[in-house]
């Protein structure tokens, strides 16, 4: 097991064990389902927007497509399938789905930091070179003096939904759904930062990285859900 793959299993098991003891006793079997779901449907989802783009090389190895262990995830469509997986959970455990993705918050929170972490070990996700950087390992194996990307994404992550949490224990009357809007849109918002300073080579559309562009998408997602949350919670 790479130490990429041992961080997300350890991020896995404990932002499982977090939701469910968060989640009241009658409901955390259905939170802990709801999660597994929501979790392959970010798998799937993360593993399609890695291979679309890389489809001239895929098209002759189909049978590397499901082989997510020998890497390929995209961000982007890992948390567009996490969305998807949210309501196709909520409709299958009859959950509004503001709450339930209040619950999979810590989730979320304890794979993005991971994710970060991984990249910074294994080389992905960095940034430009730099005499007062850190030495970082780029997609080649080369150690270089980079912008400390990775930790500088882990350390906004950690501070960013630390604060939701914190907010969340002070308002007790919350709108459902608008921690979890909040949280996400930090994350876009730090996603987006990341993509303008990354170095790593990736698919440009329209003079910005895919992933900038797919960021923008997200966080606007995160914007009007939060929007709805607040209106819904007036009425």
């Amino acid at each position: 097991m790479t130490i990429f793959s041992a961080l997300l299993a350890l991020a896995v098991v404990l932002g499982l064990a977090w939701i469910t003891a968060d989640a009241p006793v009658r409901l955390r079997s259905v939170t802990l389902n709801a999660a597994v779901l929501v979790l392959f449907a970010a798998l799937i989802g993360g593993r399609a927007a890695y291979v679309a783009p890389n489809w001239e090389y895929f098209q002759d190895h189909l049978i590397e497509i499901p082989q997510v262990w020998l890497g390929g995830l995209a961000w982007p469509g890992a948390l567009a399938g996490a969305i998807l997986g949210t309501f196709i959970a909520a409709w299958v455990a009859d959950i509004p789905v503001g709450i339930l993705a209040d619950r999979l918050l810590p989730l979320l929170a304890s794979l993005s930091v991971a994710v970060w972490l991984g990249c910074w070990v294994t080389g992905c996700a960095y940034g430009p070179e730099s005499g007062w950087g850190l030495p970082t390992k780029d997609e080649w194996g080369f150690w270089k003096n980079r912008v400390p990307l990775q930790l500088i994404g882990a350390t906004l992550t950690v501070a960013s939904f630390w604060n939701i949490e914190r907010f969340r224990q002070r308002k007790k009357n919350l709108s459902p759904g608008l921690a979890a809007s909040l949280g996400f849109g930090l994350l876009c918002l730090i996603l987006l930062g990341a993509s303008i300073l990354r170095a790593d080579p990736y698919p440009v559309y329209s003079g910005l990285r895919l992933e900038t562009w797919a960021a923008i998408a997200l966080l606007i997602i995160s914007i009007l859900s939060a929007g709805y949350a607040i209106i819904r919670n007036r009425r």
